[in-house]
């Protein structure tokens, strides 16, 4: 998964002037990057980062990609 976290930081910058929160670009991001990657598997894969954001008590990261994850299901 931080294959994702790497490649995306390249494209955030480049979006920056859609008027999107920075929030918002590196969600997209991630999720857009996720899809690449895992195709269909990408809900699981977020799903893992989050499990494991909440097992090291890391409450901020797990929220992020719990968000993720809500965008990815939709």
């Amino acid at each position: 998964m931080s294959r994702i976290l790497y490649r995306h930081l390249a494209c955030c910058s480049a979006d920056q002037s859609l008027g999107a929160t920075t929030s918002e670009i590196v969600e997209g991001s991630i999720i857009q990057h996720a899809a690449e990657l895992y195709g269909s598997d990408a809900p699981t894969a977020v799903a893992f980062c989050a499990l494991e954001a909440w097992f090291e008590d890391k409450k901020d990261e797990y929220s992020f990609w719990l968000r993720v994850f809500r965008r990815l299901r939709n």
